[in-house]
């Protein structure tokens, strides 16, 4: 089967309403501004910019929703290191 992952804006205009796994993006609980993201180990990595946490979820046909990390500060960037460690930028924190 076909998996996407559908990343947009989030206006009406560009949200869309399916992907190929049946997930509507536009009412998946628990999702707040995301402005980057990561694969990393087999895991996609979601900076939460509103809900200040890092949300980690699976790969798999549905996407669940594994983790959830506190990263106060408004995180909106996120990248891995060569031996898996994964960095957050803070935005509000300037770190």
């Amino acid at each position: 089967p076909t998996r996407s992952l559908i990343v947009s804006c989030g206006c009406p205009c560009c949200t869309p309403r399916r992907t190929s796994s049946g997930l509507d993006p536009a009412s998946t609980p628990g999702a707040g501004a995301v402005f980057d993201l990561l694969v990393s180990g087999g895991k996609l990595y979601a900076p939460d910019f509103d809900g200040d946490a890092v949300r980690r979820y699976t790969l798999t046909t549905p996407v669940v929703q594994e983790s959830v990390i506190s990263a106060n500060g408004g995180p909106d960037g996120i990248t891995a290191t060569g031996d898996g460690m994964i960095w957050v930028t803070l935005l509000n924190t300037s770190q």
